[in-house]
Parts: structure tokens; C-alpha cells; sequence
């Protein structure tokens, strides 16, 4: 139960310095800072300046207590954009709106802020790159309106970074600007991401009316893919995905209807509002459908 009587927000001030890959300062990056607690929502944007400086004061970042006895805390990521360069994120933090304990000891990483404790999140520039594909059919034929959309991304390289990939991976990407994250194909069945950061890790889901959707692993990099370890966290239960780099090209499958009705095993009444999905291949990578169950406890997939 959310205890009510805590604040729904408090202040935060946040100073960072934007800079790119050989460390000079990026000046005119605009820089946005996102709540990540529940719902991501934007809190803020300011544009960097001539020595790559950024500041955000007196942001009002949502906190929530979840149980009683849980001190409230709000969860931010800030990210950039800038001309002749990929976006860049700065890993995920808690802000808990109290001085740290004095007593309070912590065991591995420590992703959390308190109040009077400076709050600096930098942000590292890397130079652009491009993702970019063909989507075509069993016949080969292009298939023109297919929608491409980035689900998440994660750096290639970890060293010095966040070891937990919920803090370590760009979780604010849905605040970005959406010219960075979808793209739709043409008559010949291209597509083109610019703004990509190099040497990332990308979940790219691939949709389409007449075709099954399809998701699947991507990088930016010109390495092959023995030489690096992507991605972390996320691949559960059936062993570690593939991960397509260069272009992708990618085939798309017709579809069949399938039914499927939900009741009650104590009733036999229907049983609407189930979420049911159906996947193929190894986790978040494959062919896969989801919904809900309507009123009569009824669900059409659209499987490949």
C-alpha cells in the first residue's frame, strides 16, 4: 500500500559536464532529466555551454513510499543529444530525501543519493553511428510501413560502469526523441536510426499489420561478435541471444489466427483481462505476440 501522507516530490539540484570521446567539451548538447520512478516522465531539458556544463535546480522529482516502515525514495537518469555525436546516458540513481544514515553500510555497488550530497552526472559524448536495414518478406519483396522501435539499450563495453544492467542500461529511453528511437521502412523496405551511440547494444522490435512481430539484438560496431559480451542481464532461461551487427536485414513472417479462450477453473466462467503471450526463440528475442482477454474471456494471437 503507498503510504499517502509522504510528499509526491521534492527538490533536486543536479550540476554535470558534457564532454566527448577524446574528453573536450560538448557545448549546445541538449541535456534532459528524467524520473524513472513507476513512470518515466520528463523533468526537465537545458542546453550545455561552452565548457560543456549543465545544471538542473530545484527539480521536482517524484518519491513514493511503497509499505510502511520504507523511507520514501525517487528514482532520475539524465541523457543528452548533440550534434555529430550518438546520445549519451548517465546510469540510473535512488534520491532519498533524508541525510545518509551514519551508521548505514553498504554491500557492493552504491546507487544511491542522499539529501546534501552532491548530485554530478556527467555525461561522455561517443562518436555517431547509424542503425540501419532492409525488412522483406518469404519472397523477398520489401516491405514498405514495417515500424522499427528500440526497446532498450546497453553499453558493449561495462568496465567502470554500473555492474547491475537496471542501473547500468539507458532505462529513460522512452523519453528520447522519438526520431532516435523508431524509424518507419520505405517502398523498398529500408530504414535508417541516426544519433546512435558507437559501440552500444540495442533491443530493436520490428512491427508490421500483415506480419508477425519480431524482435531481436543489435550493436553498433565494426568488432566481431566473439569480442563482446552483450547482452547482460536479459537473457534468461534458454542461453544468451544472437546479436546481428552491419546492416539488418531481416525477414518477416505472414501470419495465422489463433484462438484462445480463458475461464476460471472453479467456475468455467469466462475470465476476462488475462494477459496471454506467445514467444519463439530465446528470451525478449524472436517472434512473439501478447494481449489481453476480452469480456467473454477471448484472445485472437497472430502467430507466424
Amino acid at each position: 500500500d503507498v503510504d499517502n501522507s509522504s510528499p509526491t516530490t521534492v527538490p533536486i539540484t543536479l550540476n554535470g559536464r558534457a564532454t566527448d570521446a577524446t574528453g573536450k567539451s560538448v557545448s549546445g548538447a541538449k541535456i534532459y532529466l528524467v524520473s524513472t520512478n513507476g513512470t518515466n516522465a520528463l523533468l526537465g531539458t537545458t542546453t550545455t555551454g561552452l565548457d560543456g556544463a549543465f545544471s538542473f535546480r530545484d527539480a521536482q522529482l517524484p518519491v513514493s513510499r511503497m509499505e510502511a516502515g520504507v523511507p520514501s525514495l525517487g528514482t532520475f537518469q539524465v541523457f543528452g543529444t548533440a550534434p555529430g555525436c550518438g546520445f549519451a546516458w548517465h546510469g540510473m540513481r535512488y534520491y532519498m530525501p533524508r541525510p545518509r544514515p551514519a551508521d548505514l553500510k553498504v554491500a557492493g555497488e552504491d546507487y544511491s543519493l542522499y539529501q546534501g550530497e552532491p548530485l554530478v552526472m556527467d555525461l561522455r559524448f561517443m562518436p555517431a553511428a547509424v542503425l540501419r536495414g532492409r525488412i522483406v518478406d518469404e519472397r523477398g519483396r520489401p516491405v514498405a510501413g514495417a515500424k522499427i522501435g528500440l526497446g532498450h539499450c546497453d553499453y558493449l563495453d561495462t568496465e567502470h560502469k554500473e555492474s547491475h544492467h537496471n542501473f547500468r542500461e539507458f532505462w529513460a529511453l522512452s523519453q528520447a526523441p522519438s526520431e532516435l528511437t523508431t524509424a518507419k521502412t520505405d517502398a523498398d523496405g529500408r530504414f535508417r536510426l541516426e544519433g546512435m551511440p558507437k559501440e552500444a547494444g540495442f533491443w530493436v522490435f520490428v512491427g508490421h499489420p500483415d506480419y508477425a512481430s519480431l524482435s531481436l539484438y543489435a550493436a553498433t560496431t565494426a568488432r566481431p561478435k566473439t569480442a563482446f559480451d552483450y547482452p547482460l542481464g536479459r537473457a534468461y532461461g534458454q542461453g544468451r541471444p544472437s546479436v546481428e551487427t552491419g546492416d539488418l536485414d531481416v525477414t518477416v513472417l505472414s501470419t495465422r489466427s489463433i484462438a484462445v479462450r480463458s475461464v476460471f477453473a472453479s467456475t468455467g466462467l469466462p475470465a476476462p483481462g488475462v494477459r496471454v503471450f506467445a514467444s519463439q526463440g530465446p528470451s525478449e528475442s524472436g517472434y512473439s505476440a501478447n494481449g489481453e482477454t476480452d469480456v467473454e474471456g477471448n484472445f485472437l494471437f497472430r502467430l507466424p
